[in-house]
């Protein structure tokens, strides 16, 4: 029995150690998860609404209730999101390429953390297309906290992997970068191309090349960890410079 149980407890640790990625040496956020939806939909004025509330989310203890708004009765407000400080509204964004639609943005918790370093927590939002397929499954959405309580709004288009939380401390600063995953092709093999980014005063700065990066994961029928031996040329150079990001400063409301 005691040989049966050392054999398990050896084969945990040997699968461990092989399910990891080149980057999960490195620290990640300690997330806090929020995943109560409500779902307010009003026909009568052709519009759906998803909230989630986050208690005493700002430093003096307020919450933050973030909305989500699908309007087809025009093209021009279709989507909205709404930040609401209490119950006071602040902010709404309306810049992005997602129809917000009811269970496709609630399919994965809110989660909350200081990605930045600036004691001020940051909020990142997982919308989810509902693919069958592997191409552009979800959008990423992060709501990074200014001084004045509003929120910068990074948002772009991720693979899906077998997870989704790339955020990793790469440099040893103790604040978070944000890495970008795409499937390309190279040598008739695909690869899933992860780059690096560093949330600044001045946007999101792809500091890939000062990590080593990007890296090249091979797409397989299996699962795969191990960085694979993949050059940059001219012809696939553009695969670091693709990440289709909207940035958004949004309304700030009075």
């Amino acid at each position: 029995m005691t040989k049966i149980l050392l054999l398990i407890s050896s084969l945990t640790i040997v699968t461990s150690a092989w399910g990891q990625y080149p980057f999960d040496k490195f620290d990640r956020p300690n997330f806090k998860l929020y995943n109560d939806w409500k779902l307010i939909e009003k026909k009568e004025e052709s519009k759906i609404h998803q909230t989630v509330t986050m208690p005493k989310f700002y430093a003096d203890r307020v919450d933050l209730t973030i909305q989500f708004t699908v309007d087809n009765s025009s093209e021009e407000t279709k989507n909205i999101i709404r930040i609401y400080r209490g119950k006071e509204t602040i902010q709404s964004f309306r810049n992005d390429k997602v129809d917000y639609m009811p269970f496709y943005v609630s399919r994965h918790p809110i989660k909350v953390a200081d990605l930045n370093g600036d004691s001020l927590l940051d909020v990142k939002v997982t919308y989810d297309y509902n693919s069958n397929g592997l191409s552009l499954s979800y959008r990423l959405i992060y709501l990074i906290q200014n001084n004045d309580k509003t929120f910068t709004k990074y948002s772009f288009d991720n693979m899906y992997e077998d997870r989704l939380d790339f955020e990793r401390d790469f440099d040893g600063d103790g604040t978070f970068e944000i890495q970008s995953v795409q499937l390309v092709q190279s040598n008739n093999h695909s690869y899933w191309c992860f780059n690096v980014f560093q949330i600044t005063g001045n946007g999101l700065v792809d500091i890939s090349n000062d990590v080593d990066y990007p890296i090249f994961i091979q797409f397989l029928n299996k699962r795969n960890y191990k960085q694979a031996d993949v050059k940059l040329d001219k012809l696939n150079a553009n695969w670091t410079r693709d990440l289709d990001l909207i940035t958004d400063l949004g309304a700030v409301l009075k």
